[in-house]
């Protein structure tokens, strides 16, 4: 009678099941943690800015290798429902657009003036800076909308809402992704954290219609990519 911990077969198939959790756990462990450190807790400001931007470049390859069979399944289910993806991150760029404009409209009923925001001014520094256009191409247009919606979206709403109804996780993901983008606390970033929390409702509401994090994510990089364009001239 033959020993299953000797079948070759039976040892390969237990190591991969003992380390591809413990791999991926590491990957989005490190891309978890190593984004509230630079972001969050604005440890990236001590960087200069291709720094900061290559960082950026480097957190979206690691989220993407982290969430790799995730994403594979999203592209197929992508590939599979072409037309009704394009449909959705359009409608969802269009919905964004509506839905800030709304809050930004509702502001100045009552009372408060949206300013330039401080995450928009330091954004525009780095095309008058020093910072490299290819970076600034792939940092601001590109990797920053894979790994915040990767953390806000993919990871934040997904660990929540195994406590939590999905309305409430949907609400603290928005409020999460507008406080991220405050860098002070002055009037007016408490006004434009109102704005950039109904932008982070709407990246929100589109991955939980299809639970697809490519659709925020189109959304996100259409949103910025045509401003880090600019900035890169």
């Amino acid at each position: 009678m033959t020993d299953n911990n000797d079948n070759p077969t039976m040892k390969q198939a237990l190591t991969k099941a003992i380390t591809e959790p413990s791999e991926k756990t590491f990957l989005i462990g490190f891309f978890l943690i190593t984004y509230v450190l630079l972001f969050p807790l604005r440890l990236s400001t001590f960087f200069p800015d291709n720094a900061r931007l290559a960082i950026y470049v480097v957190l979206a390859i690691d989220g993407i290798v982290a969430y790799r069979l995730v994403l594979l399944t999203a592209t197929k289910q992508v590939w599979e429902t072409k037309i009704r993806s394009i449909i959705v991150v359009c409608a969802g760029f269009l919905g964004m657009n509506i839905l800030t404009t709304i809050t930004g409209f509702l502001l100045k009923i009552f009372g408060f003036i949206t300013e330039t925001s401080q995450n928009e001014t330091r954004v525009a520094e780095l095309g008058n800076g020093n910072a490299l256009p290819f970076l600034v191409v792939l940092g601001v247009g590109v990797a920053g909308p894979i790994v915040e919606e990767l953390v806000f979206r993919q990871f934040l709403i997904g660990f929540l809402e195994r406590y939590i109804p999905t309305w409430a996780a949907i609400a603290i993901s928005s409020l999460s992704f507008g406080l991220i983008h405050m860098h002070g606390f002055t009037a007016s970033e408490w006004v434009n954290l109102c704005v950039y929390s109904a932008m982070g409702l709407s990246f929100s509401l589109i991955y939980a219609l299809d639970r697809n994090v490519y659709m925020p994510i189109g959304v996100h990089v259409w949103n910025n990519l045509p401003n880090a364009l600019l900035l890169a001239q």
